[in-house]
């Protein structure tokens, strides 16, 4: 009903700052909405510290993705690492990046603050086909790893290292892998890698376009058919084949998050965030899944030290979650 009282003056108006001080997020943040509409002073003056959030506030973020550029790569991060205050405090203060090999380092940023989820998904796909646009559909590294790929057992499945092995190896990185596998001169091995470690790759082009109902001529190489697909993509009526093709093969440019407020604080809601400064501190929904999982990893790494050990116990003992062993 607060629409209907700028049908009542500046009884209603009055109503309306009131409300902004309600208990309930969705009242303040509808009569936020209605006096924006209100020209007068009073009106203006009562919202331009923002919108009012009290600890416990429910409040969806979009996220400008990370994005990090190698000579040979292009990466798109969309989801932040919740764990870095637990690593810095339990491993010490991460050193400062080294660029030698080009790699810039962005972290996701939020730029936009919604209470509705709707909104902020809309925000967040309509910034992710932007940028698609901006790109077009000519990275050559296209690429998505598939998160259940376990290479150790990988390795031990076809017989490459026994036990043993694996553990005396130097390097356990994929790349020492490739390099066995190439010295056997087993290529169908190698292609066999690269499909498991992958959810989608440029070389293996043909899982996607039948997952997307993309014609795949099969008479022609992957590559060729690969820039055939980025010709396709590049009409202006397949934005959203295009929007997906990034989503799936790199990631997506932007993301939503819900958090809960911690803070008395005041935001501009549903307004661009990027270059202002705010006193906004949240944490993810979830944190606590997260955070105990990261907790319980160091407690069970047999490569954990003892003070690190000890540390991530006093950690787990100030969290409240039903997850915690102890």
């Amino acid at each position: 009903m607060l629409p209907q009282a700028l049908d009542y003056g500046d009884l209603g108006i009055e109503l309306l700052i009131d409300r902004l001080n309600d208990p309930e997020l969705e009242i303040r943040a509808k009569a936020y909405e209605l006096l924006q509409d209100v020209e007068l002073e009073k009106a203006q003056k009562a919202i331009a510290p923002g919108l009012l959030l009290n600890p416990g506030d429910i409040i969806y973020s979009v996220y400008r993705s990370a994005m990090w550029f190698t000579d040979s790569s292009y990466l798109v991060f969309d989801y932040i690492d919740d764990s870095q205050a637990f690593r810095e405090e339990i491993y010490g203060k991460p050193e400062p990046a080294d660029d030698d090999d080009g790699l810039a380092d962005c972290k996701s940023s939020r730029i936009f603050c919604y209470v509705n989820l709707e909104a902020a998904q809309e925000k967040a796909e309509y910034l992710h086909q932007q940028k698609c646009q901006e790109y077009g559909a000519y990275w050559d590294f296209w690429e998505k790893e598939n998160p259940s790929f376990d290479l150790k057992q990988w390795c031990l499945n076809r017989n490459l290292l026994s036990e043993p092995e694996w553990n005396n190896l130097p390097n356990k990185s994929e790349w020492v892998i490739r390099e066995l596998i190439v010295e056997r001169y087993d290529p169908t091995l190698l292609d066999e890698l690269n499909r498991s470690k992958y959810i989608y790759h440029t070389d293996h082009i043909d899982t996607w376009c039948r997952d997307n109902d993309v014609f795949y001529d099969q008479s022609v190489s992957n590559r060729d058919n690969y820039y055939r697909l980025l010709d396709l993509l590049e009409l202006p009526r397949n934005l959203e084949l295009l929007s997906k093709f990034y989503e799936d093969g790199v990631g997506r440019f932007a993301f939503v998050r819900e958090e809960v407020v911690e803070r008395k604080t005041y935001v501009q809601i549903n307004k661009c965030l990027e270059n202002k400064t705010t006193n906004l501190v949240v944490r993810p929904r979830k944190y606590s899944i997260h955070a105990v999982n990261f907790l319980l990893h160091i407690l069970n790494s047999k490569y954990s030290e003892p003070e690190q050990i000890i540390k991530a116990r006093k950690f787990l003992l100030t969290l409240d979650s039903e997850h915690i062993p102890f």
